[in-house]
């Protein structure tokens, strides 16, 4: 029975089977590669609070109703860069 396939059909399998195995570990190298990352890349932070401020509004994370409570406390502590801040 197993003589039946021959010389020419254990080499084919026999590449097959190395081809398969080897595939299989690069798909898993793949995974656990370094630059393979689903997670979003980390912004840095502003140390500015009111660039800070700025980003949360820009995020979605406060409404402007926050946003204008927030920025008319210490309104004089920030230096204005031009006339159409405010």
């Amino acid at each position: 029975m197993w003589d039946a396939m021959g010389w020419a059909g254990w080499t084919v399998m026999s590449l097959v089977m190395v081809g398969f195995w080897v595939l299989v570990a690069a798909g898993i190298a793949a995974l656990f590669r370094p630059g393979h990352r689903t997670e979003p890349p980390v912004r840095p932070r502003s140390s500015d609070p009111w660039g800070a401020l700025d980003e949360r509004l820009a995020r979605g994370e406060i409404g402007i109703d926050e946003y204008r409570a927030q920025r008319g406390g210490p309104a004089s502590a920030r230096p204005t860069r031009g006339a159409g801040e405010g």
